[in-house]
């Protein structure tokens, strides 16, 4: 068998966090470079999370449209559609998905727009897979937290399909049966 490559000799161990009330994390990794998507969703998978890829922010806005992610990981310059309109999309359409940014261009002015703009955390490239994993670590926390209070909140549970998962057409139509029916 031939040794891995020199990236996965790189690769900490697991320390299986990825999942919480028995249900795996599930993570979006946008970045337009293939060897960080690949870096990070090979960590973030041993690590016991479910990750998901995409190349770019407009691929990244399909999938969030299909499937429900517990956190975003997205570079800061990429084509077409950038980390900060990806955050603002996602602040706009997902308030409480949390979303970390990662770039080679970490400049002190936008670390501040991407924090304002509600980003959970923002780090720089090349980045130390450790602090990746504090970072998502925190951010999972947090979101499980806000997940847990809002399942009490009678205004939130009262919004259509809060405590429900799914935003396909087909879960959609079936949210607004249950919404007629109750």
């Amino acid at each position: 068998m031939p040794p891995p490559p020199s990236w996965q000799a790189d690769l900490e161990p697991p320390p299986q966090i990825g999942y919480w009330q028995g249900m795996q994390s599930h993570i979006l990794v946008v970045d337009d470079e293939p060897s960080i998507r690949k870096v990070l969703q090979a960590q973030l998978s041993r690590d016991g999370y479910d990750v998901e890829v995409a190349v770019d922010g407009a691929d990244a806005i399909t999938r969030l449209a299909a499937v429900d992610f517990h956190l975003v990981i997205s570079d800061l310059k990429m084509p077409s559609i950038g980390g900060l309109e990806l955050l603002q999309h996602v602040r706009s359409n997902f308030p409480g998905l949390p979303l970390i940014i990662i770039t080679a261009h970490a400049t002190m002015d936008a670390a501040i727009e991407a924090l304002k703009l509600g980003a959970q955390d923002f780090i720089s490239k090349p980045f130390d897979i450790a602090e990746v994993r504090a970072a998502v670590e925190k951010a999972l926390r947090t979101e499980r937290a806000k997940r847990r209070s809002n399942l009490h909140d009678p205004a939130w549970s009262k919004r259509k399909g809060a405590e429900m998962i799914g935003r396909t057409p087909a879960i959609q139509k079936v949210y607004q049966v249950v919404e007629k029916v109750a």
